[in-house]
């Protein structure tokens, strides 16, 4: 039988800022937690808690901060589930609590990578020009899984890699002026290269521009 003294909820308040979350003092700890939370374990002012219900009220404190984190991200912009793991796991917290928080995310819909990886596709390529090997690249680096970003790219025809991939080195060689055909054709791959864009369609667009490639 234990002799540990529980501890004794010292009081019991609304959160001013944020509708739905309660301060619970217990002994000289206060724990921010779901107003619903505040029900289900039936705490009260002045009620003795034994070891076992503080350290649940302690674990769902960990998950209602790391919720409310997750959510103020969120707000600003989309993530990645890696993007946001990485973000969550900051501080002293457990695994189990991210997991469980990152679940509640995605049941939610409010993390989805493959919808991310669509929307990163379309929005990096229609204002940045990008090619699907930069593309995967930065898709990679987020840790959105292959399945994904291959379906995500796949959306895009090569027809159309080709047309931007055109577009951007015709206006490029306008801008360079005139300079001799082999400096021409050297920047204007590269160009392409760094852009991100496949060898088939560098070499199409290459032709196109400059007739039989390589020179």
């Amino acid at each position: 039988m234990s002799n540990e003294r529980p501890m004794i909820v010292q009081a019991i308040v609304a959160d001013p800022q944020s509708t739905g979350l309660a301060h619970v003092y217990v002994g000289d700890e206060a724990f921010v937690v779901d107003a619903v939370h505040v029900a289900e374990l039936g705490l009260k002012s002045g009620m003795p808690l034994e070891g076992s219900r503080v350290e649940r009220l302690r674990r769902l404190a960990q998950l209602t901060g790391l919720k409310e984190r997750a959510l103020h991200l969120l707000a600003h912009r989309p993530y990645t589930e890696h993007e946001l793991r990485c973000r969550l796991q900051q501080g002293d917290v457990t695994p189990e609590c991210v997991d469980e928080v990152l679940d509640w995310l995605r049941s939610l819909g409010y993390v989805d990578d493959a919808a991310f990886a669509r929307r990163w596709v379309e929005v990096r390529r229609q204002t940045k020009g990008f090619g699907p090997v930069r593309l995967r690249h930065e898709l990679v680096e987020r840790g959105v899984a292959t399945e994904f970003i291959e379906a995500a790219l796949a959306e895009v025809s090569e027809e159309e890699y080709v047309e931007s991939a055109f577009e951007q080195a015709r206006q490029r060689l306008e801008r360079l002026g005139e300079v001799p055909e082999a400096k021409a054709r050297r920047q204007i791959y590269g160009f392409l290269v760094r852009r991100g864009f496949t060898g088939n369609t560098v070499a199409r667009v290459m032709r196109r521009l400059f007739g039989q490639f390589p020179a």
